[in-house]
């Protein structure tokens, strides 16, 4: 993985900017014209909600979140595209209980700005109590190469 690919360098550093809450930071990240669509259904029915959203007020549902890490094990680029495979993880604030969430990230670029991104996972995998054991177990035992948090 060559971590010194700036588009890389600016997924990561997105990244670090979401777990950290911080939305201005991200916005500089992105182009005028960003979107984020997720891959999914949601439990109202909507099939892959997106938001097209790119000023502070907007992102604070997302940004908001105390104690997310992401834990990269596998990151690669093509020309315009970045594509992350995680596991997103966060307390939830009233419970305690940790959610964990696989997830493969799509960021494509325009110039040096992210354009779109797409999340792919299965969100009902993420009200599951998912173990330190069963996630070595579907990687085979093997550790993140990055952990951001």
């Amino acid at each position: 993985m060559n971590h010194n690919s700036q588009k890389i360098k600016t997924v990561l550093e997105i990244l670090k900017d979401e777990v950290a809450g911080n939305v201005s930071g991200a916005l500089e990240k992105m182009s005028k014209g960003y979107s984020q669509t997720w891959m999914y259904q949601t439990k109202n029915g909507d099939t892959f909600p997106h938001d097209e959203s790119t000023d502070d007020e907007s992102m604070e549902d997302v940004y908001h979140i105390k104690d997310r890490q992401y834990h990269i094990y596998n990151i690669t680029e093509s020309e315009n595209t970045v594509i992350v495979e995680c596991v997103e993880q966060y307390p939830d604030e009233k419970t305690g209980k940790l959610y964990r969430t696989p997830e493969i990230l799509v960021m494509e670029f325009e110039g040096d700005k992210i354009i779109r991104g797409r999340h792919y996972c299965d969100p009902k995998i993420s009200y599951l109590e998912i173990s330190d054991e069963m996630l070595k177990d579907a990687y085979k035992g093997h550790e993140p190469l990055i952990v951001i948090k």
